[in-house]
């Protein structure tokens, strides 16, 4: 008794329609059923990912430049002695610099913060006074524009 050569399976992908060996396909596992090989060969498959990825990356991407144009709101509370105070993520919103800058700038002393309790407020006016005091950038005659 002879035998002839092993018959692989084999099985075509619906996306290139190509007639490729099983296990060039990958094992799809459902609950309640038996384990069965996808209908999209591995090549197939990782181009279709890659392609969902990017579209995903590239709306986040766009809803965040959106976020990011729109004017910056601030719900300051007023107070009797009549200061804006904001929490430190609102001042950083407001101020365009980062939590570990806003801490920065209290420990320098450019910008007064007061502590409630847990809470750190900024005083929004300081904010303010701190940028109107920055020097303004004088051209430079030499460079290339």
């Amino acid at each position: 008794m002879t035998e002839g050569p092993a018959v692989l399976a084999t099985m075509i992908c619906r996306k290139c329609e190509q007639e490729k060996p099983e296990a060039d396909f990958y094992m799809q596992a459902r609950d309640g059923y038996a384990p069965r090989r996808m209908t999209v060969c591995k090549v197939c498959h990782r181009a279709r990912t890659a392609q969902s990825t990017q579209e995903r990356r590239r709306r986040a991407r766009e809803t965040r430049q959106l976020t990011m144009t729109e004017d910056v709101k601030v719900s300051a509370i007023d107070t009797a002695s009549g200061h804006r105070l904001a929490t430190v993520k609102e001042a950083c919103r407001y101020g365009k610099f980062s939590h570990t800058k806003c801490y920065e700038l209290i420990n320098a002393g450019r910008i007064k913060a007061k502590k409630f309790d847990a809470r750190t407020l900024i005083d929004l006016d300081s904010i303010d006074v701190m940028y109107a005091a920055l020097p303004d950038l004088v051209p430079n005659p030499g460079a290339k524009s």
